[in-house]
């Protein structure tokens, strides 16, 4: 089964202790490495190489740590935090919390009720789902089966194909086309070569070894039929279900135009101080000012 990798972290900093503070960083941080990156038939490897790098250090402290994450988050019924356990599902449970926290607030109004009361509450609240979801009703909440690209992220398609990295394409199917590029913290161009070496490339000496190989290529599967489907082993895609490769790789073979929109727009959010609310009374229209909506102060007196 999925575990939520949000508990999962937070158990992960609850239970560091007695360690230096930039040791913690850099612990959590190996493992939000592991959880994002590792596929399915490399976890375990990854994590030894983890536990490796920093048993060596021989603080009690890590190695106590060390040992109750392999106990209590390494067995066979919770393993499923990192991102290759699932591809395509998410790795955290906010969409169960958030139904859980609108049934609270809105149909049971964070009151126990008895199981009668309760089941009719859940009967009109399922009837108002329902309602919402008719597809008759203009205002239907839809259920979405296609991933959205946001402006970001055309943006960071669009720049990308800007670049030019080469693309290498491995195999083509009838549905699907499998292509390859390196990575921008690698300092080469893909190639068949390189691409070859990355696909065999089963073995490592050590963490930092293994971390630095994945982050070397990317690998994209296309989906002709539906380029949203398409698939990316970088983090961003596995968290979002959409990256930049996927958007570049599918402009290259020409399943997608970018949008008719200025991807230009895009800057850094202000760190000012927002402006305050105007004056109730202080006047803020250039019209002509109708002096009957005032009151007439002559009309009052002091008491």
């Amino acid at each position: 089964r999925i575990v939520c990798w949000s508990h999962v972290e937070r158990k992960i900093e609850e239970n560091i202790k007695g360690i230096a503070q930039d040791l913690k960083k850099k612990i959590v941080n190996d493992f939000r490495l592991i959880q994002s990156t590792a596929s399915e038939q490399n976890f375990h490897q990854a994590f030894r190489f983890l536990s490796s790098k920093w048993n060596q250090l021989n603080n009690q402290n890590i190695q106590a740590f060390i040992d109750y994450f392999e106990q209590q988050w390494m067995s066979e019924h919770t393993i499923g935090w990192f991102e290759g356990y699932a591809e395509g599902f998410p790795s955290t449970n906010n969409g169960i919390e958030s139904m859980n926290n609108t049934i609270k607030k809105y149909a049971t109004l964070r009151d126990r009720l008895p199981l009668r009361d309760f089941v009719r509450v859940m009967d009109l609240m399922i009837e108002a789902w329902s309602k919402d979801r008719n597809p008759s009703f203009e205002t239907t909440m839809k259920f979405k089966t296609i991933p959205e690209i946001s402006t970001h992220e055309w943006t960071l398609g669009f720049n990308w194909c800007k670049s030019k990295k080469r693309i290498v394409k491995i195999r083509q199917e009838e549905e699907v086309v499998t292509c390859m590029v390196a990575s921008e913290k690698s300092n080469v161009e893909a190639a068949k070569e390189s691409c070859r070496i990355y696909i065999n490339t089963s073995n490592w000496n050590s963490f930092d070894e293994f971390i630095k190989w994945s982050d070397s290529h990317k690998i994209v599967e296309i989906n002709k039929e539906c380029w949203q489907l398409s698939k990316c082993s970088c983090q961003y895609w596995k968290k979002n279900f959409g990256c930049k490769h996927v958007i570049g790789i599918a402009y290259n073979i020409e399943l997608l135009t970018f949008p008719t929109l200025d991807l230009r727009i895009e800057k850094n959010a202000s760190r000012s101080r927002r402006k305050k609310a105007l004056a109730a009374f202080e006047r803020n229209s250039i019209g002509p000012l109708n002096n009957e909506l005032f009151f007439n102060t002559n009309n009052f007196k002091s008491v």
